[in-house]
């Protein structure tokens, strides 16, 4: 189950020349979490509803930096994250 989580993820990423795949929350982090792959989530504003919302980054195994990075940019660039009102 986990050799065929990282076949997966691997040939995805390789295929489409990609750095990382990113889901909206939480949707689909359940693969990369078999792989033992990297995962983070940054703030990405609030729903319709009012609750917050997530990007998760995902990249391939000891890519840590690299997700690091990537989560950093996101969130500077985007500016995203929005403080609960009380």
């Amino acid at each position: 189950m986990v050799i065929d989580a990282k076949t997966r993820l691997n040939k995805t990423l390789d295929e489409n020349k990609l750095d990382a795949i990113v889901f909206l929350n939480n949707d689909g982090v359940l693969l990369p979490s078999v792989a033992g792959f990297p995962e983070f989530t940054v703030p990405a504003g609030i729903t319709e509803k009012g609750t917050p919302a997530g990007a998760t980054f995902v990249t391939k195994e000891k890519e840590d930096e690299k997700i690091l990075n990537l989560a950093y940019s996101f969130e500077q660039k985007t500016k995203a994250r929005v403080v609960p009102e009380r």
